[in-house]
């Protein structure tokens, strides 16, 4: 037995020969789904490597992804759920897409340092030697930010960097993983809790000092988690995503974390117009962020390319 799936209604000869269109499929699929009391859900994600440095094939293509979602609407049992950065989709609306107002069911995902911190809490819990260690009780923890607060502070130190004006731990993991876009991310915050976890065991394991007040990590394991979580990052998406600036990106090793259009003009070797696109580019990339009359990049990227604090010309700034 054999036959041919087709993007279109075939014609009557080619359905003699065993042509099928794709949508008399989706719609057998259905009914037979339907029958057996079943839904399923088809999930798509990561598209935001699926087309990397192809632009303009990757507008066309997922502009024709949402038309097959609006297409498929009717067909109760077969669901997609599409899931897409939110700087992915301006750039498909960007030059018009009339389909964009018939999409009803929308959500975007933000993630607060509450969220952040009972992500973190939940880890934690779903761990019984920290649950027995502590003497906590799951449910009442889950059920009281406070408590989730607390259990954070008896496990981690109240500050990375000591001083009056510096940041507490949980803001300084979040600052840590989150690009230009000061938006926490999840996926970098969950590495550097592995990689903190790993460095505070190795320096169990050669003998140094257990931290104190029975907490599990000390200021200096998270300083030194942070330069894998930086170099992934920098390797595994900026770089995956956006290889044609890795060249810009990579003139800035051991310089200053804060430039200036002069400055950058200077170490890139091109006029103000060339260097202002390029800045215009890193920055919608996350790896720019604007201060004052220059840009600076996130503490995210810095480790992993060896940046100086402080801005070029001037003395180190207090970040």
């Amino acid at each position: 037995m054999t036959g041919k799936i087709s993007l279109r209604e075939p014609s009557a000869a080619a359905a003699k020969l065993g042509a099928v269109s794709i949508d008399e499929l989706l719609d057998t699929a259905n009914a037979a789904l339907k029958e057996e009391g079943l839904t399923i859900w088809i999930l798509l994600d990561r598209l935001d490597v699926a087309f990397s440095n192809m632009p303009e094939l990757e507008a066309s293509a997922l502009r024709a992804l949402f038309k097959y979602y609006l297409d498929t609407k009717q067909l109760g049992a077969i669901r997609p759920k599409i899931f897409l950065r939110t700087d992915i989709w301006r750039d498909i609306v960007e030059d018009g897409f009339r389909e964009a107002s018939h999409l009803e069911k929308t959500l975007t995902i933000t993630w607060r340092s509450e969220d952040i911190l009972n992500l973190v809490v939940r880890r934690l819990l779903s761990n019984s030697k920290i649950v027995e260690y502590y003497g906590v009780d799951k449910g009442p923890v889950l059920a009281d930010a406070d408590k989730q607060t607390a259990l954070f502070y008896k496990v981690s130190p109240p500050q990375v960097d000591s001083g009056p004006n510096k940041p507490d731990t949980l803001k300084w993991l979040i600052t840590r993983t989150s690009d230009a876009s000061k938006a926490a991310a999840p996926r970098e915050l969950i590495h550097m809790l592995n990689e903190l976890r790993n460095e505070q065991i190795k320096k169990l394991e050669r003998g140094d000092k257990v931290p104190s007040e029975a907490r599990l990590f000390e200021q200096t394991s998270f300083k030194d988690a942070l330069p894998s979580v930086s170099q992934t990052r920098l390797e595994q998406t900026l770089y995956a995503e956006y290889a044609r600036l890795k060249p810009f990106v990579e003139k800035l090793r051991e310089q200053r974390a804060t430039q200036s259009l002069q400055s950058l003009s200077a170490l890139w070797n091109l006029n103000d117009t060339e260097t202002s696109k390029i800045i215009a580019d890193l920055e919608e990339a996350g790896f720019f962020e604007k201060f004052g009359k220059m840009w600076r990049v996130p503490f995210l990227y810095r480790p992993a390319l060896g940046l100086v604090q402080g801005a070029v010309g001037a003395a180190d700034e207090d970040d």
